[in-house]
């Protein structure tokens, strides 16, 4: 909870869990720690929110895990569920309004410059930019963004060859390191296979129950499921999906309501994703934001108790790391049409263009985002 609570900035915090994890609490070695964010950066999810389930799933099991998970996300659903509640509130006011002119223009400078980050990651040969421009394109033209990842992915394994198809990490994560399945703590395979299979059985029922009695809140529960099903990346590259499901395909708010929670989502602590808080107030008020929250991390924590034997037993087929590949350039695309398509919700006038841009270099000059973030909306809000 104590780091949940100043979890900013994403992946950057990666170093200070492991200060936690391996220096100060002596919870598991340097090399267990770097097998640990490897094997999180290969599931869907938000990185460093998989990688506190995972200090707790290497600690006490399945119980651990959720300790891990629960204390991390809590302080963030905590505060962006409060913040929810004031924007659906008051989001009509001048004043509101005009600092969150200056808060969208500093998310779509974020998008960029993720889509930068991501580009020069993922981005590598000739094939990596055509997949990319294909989901951007075809994504562009209103197909839903999921069916042209799972395209590139089966593009993928067939159009890439095996030098090509290459691990790719991120800052922090060991290459091609994976948890070993005999770490302490962690359950059998067995009992795993058991937690994992109960898990979706009360899953189900859950789902089941909220399409008896509440169908929107069962739409708002698949729309989030969905959403993090292909959170490869990290959870920036969810947004394309998430904003066509809640935009496009459901029509609970408009392109500029949306982006507002983005902004919201970043300004508080813990992943972006949690956006789903926002999004599920709009729907329902407090059990809305309690159950887009708990769907939109459902996915991840499955994939966390099977994955730390799946993928190493995965990671070195052919077919999976060109259909990784593949996914990930796919991913590149997907945030580019998001930065498209928000950048077009912003109002047409030369404040938000200047204070976009005027964030866009502080980000890649290093800043910290609290103070873009916070220096965006003041200085909106003032001219405004």
């Amino acid at each position: 909870m104590r780091l949940g609570a100043t979890a900013f900035g994403g992946p950057a915090m990666l170093p200070v869990v492991r200060t936690m994890v391996v220096e100060r609490k002596a919870w598991m070695d340097e090399a267990a720690f770097r097998s640990g964010v490897a094997l999180c950066q290969a599931v869907p999810g938000a990185t460093v929110m998989q990688v506190a389930s995972y200090v707790g799933l290497r600690l006490r099991g399945t119980p651990g895990m959720l300790a891990g998970f629960f204390g991390f996300t809590l302080p963030a659903f905590l505060s962006i569920t409060v913040l929810s509640a004031m924007y659906w509130k008051n989001h009509e006011l001048p004043a509101v309004m005009a600092a969150f002119i200056g808060l969208k223009a500093v998310t779509v400078a974020l998008m960029v410059s993720g889509l930068l980050d991501f580009g020069q990651r993922y981005l590598r040969m000739g094939m990596d930019w055509v997949i990319g421009a294909g989901v951007c394109g075809l994504t562009l033209l209103g197909t839903h963004p999921i069916v042209p990842v799972l395209a590139a992915a089966a593009a993928g394994v067939v159009v890439y060859r095996d030098g090509d198809a290459a691990p790719t990490s991120q800052p922090g994560s060991a290459v091609g390191a994976t948890a070993r399945t005999n770490a302490p703590g962690t359950q059998g395979t067995l009992g795993a296979l058991r937690g994992v299979l109960a898990g979706l059985a009360g899953v189900a029922v859950a789902l089941a129950v909220l399409a008896a009695l509440r169908p929107d809140l069962f739409a708002l529960a698949v729309s989030m499921l969905r959403t993090d099903l292909v959170a490869f990346g990290g959870a920036l590259a969810a947004l394309p999906v998430m904003r066509h499901e809640v935009v496009h395909l459901r029509g609970w708010m408009s392109d500029a309501a949306f982006l507002d929670g983005v902004a919201i989502g970043q300004v508080t602590p813990g992943p972006i994703i949690l956006t789903a808080a926002f999004i599920g107030w709009q729907v329902d008020g407090p059990v809305g934001s309690m159950v887009a929250g708990l769907a939109i991390f459902t996915p991840s924590l499955f994939f966390m108790l099977g994955a730390e034997r799946l993928v190493s037993r995965i990671e070195h087929s052919r077919i999976y790391r060109r259909a990784v590949r593949a996914t990930l350039a796919g991913f590149t695309g997907l945030l580019g049409y998001l930065a498209i398509s928000v950048a077009q919700a912003l109002p047409s006038t030369p404040l938000p263009a200047v204070i976009g841009v005027a964030a866009f270099a502080a980000l890649r000059a290093g800043v910290d985002v609290l103070y873009v973030v916070g220096v965006g909306a003041l200085v909106s809000w003032l001219l405004g």
